[in-house]
């Protein structure tokens, strides 16, 4: 069985290793000098490449939530855990569940997966772009760019999506997908940072604060994450808002307008950060207020709220009134800031949206409608929180795609 694999990210070196594994003949084309750029980049360079809720559909976003829970169904985290000390990666858990490996270098993984793909003898022809797939027999007739077309009896489609396309994922899976007959659900940046409106966040730049993050959209409201928030000079980061950031997306291509609500303390309700502030009054009524409130809220974030609230940051904390107090509070518990749109493609770390899911048999990754095709990775329309569950995905539907691929009659 001649197997062949188009995108030589984390779903298809995975392939590759499978399908190789399993007896096949393996060719994994890259149009990149090197494979695995994009996974150099994971983790901030540490490559967080699975997580201890990874086989949580909770984690997950795409239409088609059967197909993405058989995925996910197909092997534990541990077996995964497993699967990679066997390639030679020892496993470093931070964050309670973020796993990476031990040496805190991506290169370690794509090293591990090279060296692997070496001794199966996988034949990787990168500066290769695959620019058609034609059905040719009982095969495939794959196209690319200066060079002869390559016969293969199963072709693996793991181009990915358009997040980073300096990476080589700039949409050519989706049409290759789509003129072998696939659908389209329009793709998003997904995993990337909120473009707020309003004019006083380059005063915030830099400011991070622990807190809690929702979408909302009228009385339509998300759940709320935790964890750092990072505001820019545009809008806002951190990771709570890069897990919102596709839903964003999704209620956005849905007509929505969302708006990023903010508690600055998640802990507490507007009366007990009320009490406090007033509280505050009784004890150094004569200080200014920007003064007063310090040792409760950064300083930057202090003059911002007093100026949204119509606040002088000069006036003494005795001559606020109750109500005064009480809608400062609402406000740094209920901070509505509504959202301009998302950074770009460049910005995304995944895609939302993208190749129906539902197309394909999730118990293998083969097409439902071009047989002998097999789609995986960040091309189809799922996409996962931060933490790994990207990468794990990745894994998940490149394993069964290459076990599939290698073992099924042409």
């Amino acid at each position: 069985m001649h197997v062949a694999i188009v995108g030589g990210g984390a779903a298809g070196m995975m392939a590759a290793l499978f399908a190789a594994e399993n007896g096949a003949q393996v060719t994994l084309l890259e149009r990149n000098p090197r494979v695995g750029k994009k996974l150099l980049m994971t983790g901030s360079g540490r490559c967080n490449y699975t997580n201890t809720h990874a086989a949580d559909p909770a984690h997950y976003h795409g239409l088609d939530r059967e197909g993405i829970e058989t995925v996910l169904s197909s092997m534990t985290v541990d077996e995964m855990i497993g699967l990679f000390a066997r390639l030679g990666i020892s496993p470093l858990i931070e964050e309670g569940d973020r796993i990476y490996p031990r040496s805190e270098q991506a290169s370690s993984v794509l090293d591990a997966l090279r060296f692997a793909l070496e001794e199966l003898g996988v034949s990787v022809q990168c500066d290769t772009e695959v620019q058609g797939l034609t059905p040719a027999g009982k095969g495939w007739r794959i196209e690319c760019r200066e060079s002869r077309p390559i016969e293969a009896d199963r072709v693996i489609l793991a181009a990915g999506g358009k997040a980073v396309p300096n990476t080589g994922s700039d949409g050519n899976g989706y049409v290759l997908a789509c003129g072998a007959g696939h659908s389209l659900r329009t793709p998003f940046p997904a995993l990337t940072q909120l473009k707020l409106e309003g004019d006083f966040y380059p005063r915030l730049k830099g400011v991070k604060w622990k807190g809690g993050a929702r979408l909302v959209s009228g009385e339509k409201k998300s759940d709320t994450l935790y964890g750092d928030l990072l505001f820019t000079d545009y809008g806002i980061s951190g990771p709570p808002v890069l897990d919102l950031s596709g839903l964003a997306g999704e209620w956005s291509e849905a007509g929505l307008s969302p708006s990023i609500e903010i508690s600055l303390f998640p802990d507490l309700t507007a009366v007990e950060v009320a009490d406090d502030l007033i509280n505050r009054s009784v004890n150094v009524p004569d200080r200014p207020l920007q003064e007063g409130l310090i040792g409760l809220v950064n300083k930057r974030l202090i003059l911002v709220l007093l100026a949204l609230e119509g606040l002088d940051k000069s006036m003494p904390m005795k001559q606020i009134r109750e109500g005064q107090w009480r809608s400062l509070a609402k406000r740094m518990t209920e901070w509505t800031l509504p959202i301009k749109g998302a950074r770009s493609w460049p910005n995304a770390q995944s895609s939302g949206g993208g190749i129906l899911l539902s197309e394909v048999d999730p118990a293998t990754m083969e097409s439902r409608i071009a047989p002998g095709l097999y789609l995986v990775g960040e091309l189809l329309d799922v996409y996962g929180d931060c933490g790994g569950y990207n990468l794990h995905w990745a894994w998940l539907t490149g394993r069964l795609a290459g076990l599939a691929a290698a073992r099924e009659t042409p």
